[in-house]
């Protein structure tokens, strides 16, 4: 991957900085609106009455608070990981970006599978030929669409951080010289 000059219309340092703090203020709005649902559904069980029955609304409240704790966890593992890429970059520690790294080609790697997953729901609805299964189609196409987007998306906000990186890392081995 070649390096790059800069990033976000600014230079390595200040685009790298900004990216973590875009991406630190929104995992906390995300950790708050989980927090908000968590904390509505807990409201809703302590209720009498359940407009869907009992039995449906345990396993949709069940469902809602699993997903959510584990949204909420992969939420607060971005902002540790978010804070440590602000730190490093502000500081010029090249070790603190790596979390950030590791944590952003994890998610490009799933992404990727969910985009496979979906090119795989539309071929498979087309050959049905129902109805529903080009509702499926059209559904699977624009989500597979939006997954791609998104990581190009990642894919250059993460050529940036590691171009940073590697700059750093090169002004570390320069001043080494320097002092020997």
């Amino acid at each position: 991957m070649a390096l790059r000059k800069g990033c976000l219309c600014f230079d390595l340092k200040t685009g790298t900085i900004v990216l973590g703090v875009v991406d630190l203020t929104l995992s906390i709005v995300c950790a708050l609106f989980l927090i908000a649902i968590l904390f509505s559904w807990t409201l809703l069980s302590l209720q009498d009455v359940a407009p869907w029955g009992a039995e449906v609304f345990r396993v949709t409240a069940t469902a809602v608070y699993i997903i959510s704790s584990t949204l909420f966890l992969l939420i607060i593992v971005n902002i540790v990981c978010s804070s440590l890429l602000i730190h490093g970059a502000r500081t010029g520690q090249p070790g603190f970006l790596v979390p950030w790294l590791v944590l952003v080609a994890i998610a490009m790697g799933m992404e990727t599978g969910v985009a496979i997953g979906g090119l795989m729901s539309a071929v498979g609805a087309v050959v049905v030929g129902s109805s529903i299964s080009h509702i499926v189609c059209l559904v699977s196409s624009i989500g597979v669409v939006i997954i791609i987007l998104a990581l190009i998306e990642q894919w250059y906000y993460f050529s940036c951080v590691c171009s940073f990186r590697k700059q750093l890392k090169a002004e570390a081995v320069v001043q080494e010289l320097v002092l020997l």
